[in-house]
């Protein structure tokens, strides 16, 4: 496996992953996230990730693109009740479904640990929405460490997460 940041010419397939990713969460939250997005926007947002200086895109490739990892820089001042920091935050990391369980999303983060190494970034960083539940457990195993909770306010429901499906995999 290969482990490379991305190029344009990498865009048609990361278009394609990342509309996976994109149906997972609209069909998971229909009222945060859309079904319509174009693959020119998808594309766009992408272009803009390989071009930015504050990102990373590493793509994991065997024979054909496997799998993304994209990334930002991140730094934070200090201020009064804060230290300054220095951190990468994970945007997203998207293995294709069928490389799934074969270590693609490990040598895509162990890349992403050396670029934070080499750019001395104090951390990695993500968020994880709840529903996802194969993504929390991959975290989890990767030594990732919940460090706090967002809650919202639904008095409709007792629960928010209880119209998510239990499987986070688009259909």
């Amino acid at each position: 496996m290969n482990i490379r940041r991305a190029v344009l010419s990498d865009l048609s397939d990361l278009v394609l992953l990342h509309r996976e990713v994109q149906m997972m969460h609209a069909h998971a939250l229909p009222d945060r996230f859309r079904e319509d997005v174009t693959d020119e926007a998808l594309g766009e947002v992408i272009r803009g990730t390989i071009e930015s200086p504050s990102s990373c895109l590493l793509v994991a490739e065997n024979g054909t693109v496997a799998g993304f990892l994209s990334a930002e820089f991140r730094d934070r001042p200090e201020i009064w009740c804060a230290e300054a920091r220095r951190s990468i935050y994970l945007n997203s990391i998207v293995v294709a479904f069928e490389f799934r369980r074969r270590g693609v999303a490990c040598a895509l983060l162990e890349a992403l640990r050396t670029v934070a190494e080499q750019e001395k970034v104090a951390g990695m960083e993500l968020d994880v929405w709840r529903f996802n539940t194969e993504a929390r457990e991959a975290f989890q195993k990767l030594e990732f460490v919940s460090l706090w909770e967002r809650m919202v306010f639904a008095p409709a429901a007792k629960d928010p997460s209880d119209s998510f499906p239990a499987n986070s995999n688009p259909e």
